[in-house]
């Protein structure tokens, strides 16, 4: 719990946390030691000639959204944008986008330009848009989404490390979208980051992946869009190279950020320890790039 944790160390572990963002899209997908079905993360033992079942710690971790109501949409003709409102309070802008993309206008904000429907096949809060976004999208869907922890225990095969069983074993069956307040206060657990998720959330990098490729000034998706929309394979995802981890992707991060050539340079005996340790740096994935003139 980061709770029990000094000032300096909380702060620690949020700037690692906000780093790692940049490496999601990378994620081996065909990894899954110390994750298990549903969200739940697990404790992996340390690899050891055991025969059967280890218990170890493994947290549970839901998210619930619901619709925003009561949402009117207006374009700006000067900088070719719609602003949505509640009432009289403005709350948000939004830059074109094409279908298919689920994408967040500031964290737990998200909104998505396909219809996501529940378990009585019903959507949630659709706010229609007086001019359309990219000549076919004609409405959006607004939701808010909230970040919640429970404690279970997973039973980890010794050798494998993969676990074989939690409990108690959380699942969901179905869904329903209910209205929710956009200013509703959420209850804290005391742990920082389950509280405040969303404010490392709003830290992720930007992609190189524009909101609309025809926009004469283009918005683009942070690298947390991406890999959410590469889950879902929406067609907007697939116009990014960023699709797992390997021998040409550790390349094109050697090319292109040549700091990393100092620091592995250090690197007397080239183990996978010292040159994982020589490699946590902190270092962008999108920006300014070494290309050749």
């Amino acid at each position: 719990m980061t709770g029990d944790l000094s000032p300096n160390d909380v702060d620690t572990l949020f700037n690692y946390v906000i780093g790692s963002f940049a490496y999601l899209p990378f994620v081996d997908k065909s990894t899954h030691i110390g994750l298990a079905q549903g969200g739940t993360l697990y404790d992996v033992p340390e690899p050891n000639p055991g025969i059967g079942n280890i218990t170890v710690s493994a947290p549970w971790f839901n998210i619930s959204c619901g619709f925003l109501e009561d949402l009117t949409a207006n374009f700006s003709v000067e900088d070719s944008t719609w602003s949505l409102s509640s009432g009289n309070k403005s709350l948000m802008t939004i830059a074109s986008t094409v279908p298919g993309v689920i994408s967040t206008f500031a964290a737990p904000i998200l909104y998505s330009t396909i219809p996501i429907v529940d378990s009585n096949n019903d959507t949630g809060g659709l706010v229609d848009l007086p001019l359309p976004m990219n000549t076919t999208v004609s409405s959006i869907q607004v939701f808010r989404c909230f970040l919640s922890l429970a404690h279970q225990i997973a039973f980890v095969d010794a050798q494998s490390r993969s676990a074989v069983a939690l409990y108690p074993e959380f699942s969901k069956t179905l869904s329903v979208w209910h209205p929710v307040d956009l200013w509703a206060t959420v209850a804290t657990i005391g742990n920082l980051l389950i509280d405040q998720w969303a404010t490392c959330l709003s830290y992720t990098p930007p992609s190189d992946v524009p909101l609309d490729p025809d926009s004469s000034d283009p918005v683009f998706f942070t690298l947390a869009d991406v890999y959410l929309m590469q889950k879902f394979n929406l067609h907007s995802a697939n116009q990014s190279s960023i699709d797992g981890t390997g021998l040409l992707h550790a390349i094109w991060l050697y090319r292109n950020h040549p700091e990393l050539e100092d620091l592995l340079e250090q690197v007397e005996h080239p183990t996978k320890d010292n040159l994982r340790d020589a490699g946590m740096v902190r270092t962008r994935l999108v920006g300014p790039r070494r290309r050749a003139e």
